[in-house]
């Protein structure tokens, strides 16, 4: 499976990306989780992608994460500002009118969500997936944030600290309870610098307005589990409630986790239909019996084509 890579520039820092080529009718722009990246979600195996309901897939390593640079300043790392980033990529990567779907994990997911109130009826649909703690909820974890934050700003051990809190994370029921344990990547941030930059954006970051959201016409499915108090069911929850047209589907088990990557190309399906195929007519019936003929033997059996014979 062949990949472009992609590069482009949003406020002097480059962000790095790719596309993989897909048979469907409508490109699908995606935005990983914080301290996730294109590669790290490829080891983790977590989303199993399916190249047969999109034209192509796009995927961007966020500002200070991965290959891709990193900002200045937290307000250039708030969900809203990554939203502007995936807003950036789709007006450089396709033409003005090519239609898109959005989607992304945790992070990624409010960047996709304020980006198709950027982009209007340009948007298709949205996939988001564990989105995070908001509004009411997320004021809860701010204080927690920003004290994160500043643990790691310009402090080597405090950066390896926090490394170890993560990967000492308790796996959430639906994968204990399987006897799962997810493989465990290193957050892709760019240095301790870019990681505290990124943890005080999420800090000052919120979704966009419920009445914003009530307004929104885009189709949305939104996929969620429970027992993840970084990823509560109630935002999901909230969401659903906000959103006109929306469906939320609620992994409680691990096999319905796995059921995830059908029930997104099943909903991209239904707001991008495949391209109907093609009836033969008539004529073409005639010429495909008039080539067969052709290539039939004395004996009747069928003859290899050229392509067959060459060694």
């Amino acid at each position: 499976m062949s990949s472009e890579e992609l590069s482009v520039s949003v406020n002097d820092v480059k962000l790095k990306g790719s596309t993989l080529e897909g048979e469907g009718t409508v490109p699908l722009v995606w935005a990983h989780c914080m301290g996730g990246s294109r590669e790290s979600e490829d080891k983790e195996g977590f989303f199993a992608w399916s190249l047969d309901s999109v034209q192509s897939l796009t995927r961007f390593d966020c500002r200070g994460h991965g290959s891709s640079g990193c900002g200045a300043d937290p307000q250039e790392h708030t969900f809203e500002s990554l939203g502007n980033d995936l807003v950036q990529i789709v007006r450089a990567t396709f033409e003005d009118d090519t239609p898109v779907i959005l989607g992304g994990a945790s992070m990624g997911s409010v960047a996709a969500l304020h980006a198709a109130v950027a982009l209007g009826q340009r948007v298709k649909g949205l996939v988001l997936c564990i989105l995070p703690a908001c509004y009411e909820i997320r004021e809860q974890k701010r204080a927690f944030m920003h004290a994160l934050s500043d643990s790691i700003m310009g402090n080597e051990e405090g950066y390896r600290k926090y490394l170890a809190m993560t990967r000492a994370a308790r796996p959430i029921k639906l994968f204990a309870d399987a006897g799962k344990a997810r493989v465990w990547e290193p957050p892709a941030f760019t240095g301790s610098e870019a990681a505290a930059l990124v943890l005080k954006g999420a800090a000052l970051s919120d979704f966009p307005s419920r009445s914003t959201l009530r307004a929104l016409q885009t189709p949305v499915i939104i996929l969620a589990w429970d027992d993840d108090s970084m990823h509560p069911l109630a935002a999901s929850a909230e969401l659903a409630s906000l959103l006109p047209n929306n469906t939320l589907h609620v992994a409680k088990t691990f096999a319905d986790l796995q059921q995830w990557p059908t029930v997104v190309s099943d909903f991209i399906t239904s707001v991008a239909p495949p391209r109907p195929r093609e009836e033969p007519t008539e004529q073409m019936g005639e010429l495909n019996e008039t080539l067969l003929d052709g290539r039939k033997n004395k004996t009747g059996s069928m003859a290899p084509c050229c392509c067959c014979t060459v060694s």
